[in-house]
């Protein structure tokens, strides 16, 4: 686990740029679905960056002007999280950061 954080530290998020990270959890009656469900957890995550990222878009314009802007973001399960919280807790969140 630490390796991966050091590589996206080294490697993949940029240096000198403000990032912010969010976090969803799941309601625990999804839980179990989204555990086991690939494709639903992929909808879930896609709307979720997809939120995030037009809450920045909408701030950008009306705090700057800035009527194209973008951002980027990168998505992770804490999958080793739940392994680590043991089997029954399926509590694994959606993290961001944008």
């Amino acid at each position: 686990m630490k390796e991966g954080a050091a590589n996206l530290v080294d490697h993949v998020l940029p240096t000198g740029v403000a990032l912010r990270q969010w976090v969803l959890t799941h309601p625990f009656v999804l839980r179990f679905s989204l555990a086991f469900d690939a494709r639903l957890l992929g909808a879930v995550h896609r709307l979720f960056a997809d939120t995030v990222a037009a809450f920045y878009r909408e701030r950008a314009a009306k705090t700057r002007g800035a009527t194209k802007a973008e951002c980027g973001g990168l998505n992770t399960t804490a999958t080793l999280k739940r392994e680590m919280n043991g089997v029954d807790n399926l509590a694994a969140p959606s993290e961001t950061c944008r």
